[in-house]
């Protein structure tokens, strides 16, 4: 591509002619693969958000009581009731050490990470993964008794 370019130039420099016609082909050439790449950056940038959002989204539907999780602002609690509200959807978490334990109401949004999870998600296509082991079984007659073979 390079070698391309230092062509079109040097040849239009050369020519002589009324104008360097050839730099100007170079600089639509350099201006298309500059767009081209911009447009690449945006579409990749926007296909990793989408995946992100997705796999969040599909973390906070997982959650169930039991799970242990910390908010934006810095608190881990334990989940103990999932709520449906006018605003959306809600956690109740409880917190503190053991005769002091406070709850609070959380909105999904304030969700910072997950700690530990009763059931996690299994990743696509590992929902019912089951590794098959060969086993040996023993022959059988038409009568129905077993045959042992010597090894």
């Amino acid at each position: 591509m390079i070698d391309i370019l230092t062509r079109v130039l040097t040849s239009s420099e050369s020519e002589g002619g009324d104008g360097p016609a050839g730099t100007d082909i170079a600089l639509y050439i350099i201006i298309g693969v500059v767009a081209l790449a911009v447009i690449g950056m945006i579409i990749f940038t926007n296909i990793s958000r989408k995946k992100q959002a997705k796999k969040n989204e599909e973390q906070r539907n997982s959650l169930v009581p039991g799970d242990v999780i910390e908010t934006v602002g810095g608190i881990i609690g334990n989940i103990i009731a999932i709520r449906n509200s006018a605003a959306g959807r809600e956690f109740i978490i409880e917190t503190g050490e053991e005769g002091r334990k406070t709850t609070l109401t959380v909105d999904v949004q304030a969700l910072y990470r997950v700690i530990s999870q009763k059931n996690p998600p299994q990743p696509e296509g590992k929902e019912n993964a089951v590794i098959a082991a060969d086993v040996a079984k023993p022959e059988t007659t038409d009568d129905g008794k077993t045959n042992k073979k010597d090894k």
